[in-house]
């Protein structure tokens, strides 16, 4: 099956215009087609890199919330984060953490009264409240000291000092103490041994402690003591006083502590 010869196709110049063919010169391939075959060729390149590198397809859902509180939910209190209760709490109002308050009610109310807490509270509401917030509790005893013209060691006196005394002067009838329990009035008035200025003439002790009673002590020239109006010592010194109903003792002697020293030639009479 194979020849000896081969098939060639000759032309031979006879002349301008006397021949069967002519030579045609080819032209040249354009640059536009050039440029974009060549666009084409990277565009191709670039899709194949692109489909190459990208990864598997995957589709992916997301909502833009930082947290989805619908996840977990059944055990919020020990399987989230603290973010996470915080942030679902203000915005979708789960995972709130709510604070249990006690509702106990106190037994007392310690502002209630406390103005007047000493004579208006029950012994239990006091010890209560003293012992709790410091309110109500017993005061230690106070004392209040007047003599002379006269001159006075107030309750709220800090101190007993008789320099920071404050001094009166002033005739007619006083309170020196006033109370729910206590009242006790002065009278003030000149003497010939004040030279007319005033000084303490008598005082009258009453009150709810004494359940109706009433002492007087004057002056020794007025002679004023008694019990409800009744002069109840004849002498000096006497025997001591007491009540029919058996409430209170009055004496009458030169035992005890008076203010004030006593001038020379003067007898100290307490009652």
């Amino acid at each position: 099956g194979r020849g000896n010869y081969i098939q060639e196709t000759t032309y031979r110049y006879v002349g301008a215009g006397c021949g069967e063919f002519e030579v045609v010169t080819s032209k040249p391939a354009g640059k536009l087609w050039l440029f974009m075959g060549g666009g084409i060729g990277v565009l191709l390149l670039i899709v194949i890199m692109v489909l190459v590198l990208l990864p598997g397809s995957q589709t992916t859902t997301t909502t833009g919330l930082p947290y989805d509180c619908s996840a977990g939910f059944v055990s919020w209190q020990t399987g989230w984060s603290i973010s996470k209760k915080a942030w679902c709490c203000a915005n979708e109002n789960k995972g709130c953490v709510v604070t249990t308050l006690s509702t106990t009610a106190e037994p007392y109310d310690c502002n209630a009264g406390f103005p007047n807490a000493i004579a208006g509270w029950s012994p239990a509401k006091k010890n209560y409240c003293c012992t709790k917030y410091s309110k109500g509790c017993a005061q230690p005893p106070k004392k209040c000291t007047l003599w002379g013209d006269p001159h006075v060691i107030s309750f709220d006196q800090v101190g007993d000092a008789k320099a920071d005394a404050l001094s009166f002067y002033g005739d007619g009838d006083f309170w020196l103490v006033k109370s729910t329990t206590v009242s006790i009035q002065g009278r003030f008035e000149g003497t010939k041994y004040t030279e007319g200025l005033a000084a303490t003439n008598q005082v009258v002790v009453g009150g709810a402690f004494l359940k109706g009673h009433k002492i007087e002590v004057g002056t020794r020239d007025s002679g004023i003591l008694t019990v409800d109006g009744q002069a109840v010592f004849a002498s000096f010194p006497a025997a001591p006083f007491k009540a029919a109903d058996g409430l209170f003792t009055v004496s009458y002697d030169a035992q005890g502590e008076v203010p004030d020293v006593v001038p020379e030639g003067n007898e100290k009479r307490i009652v």
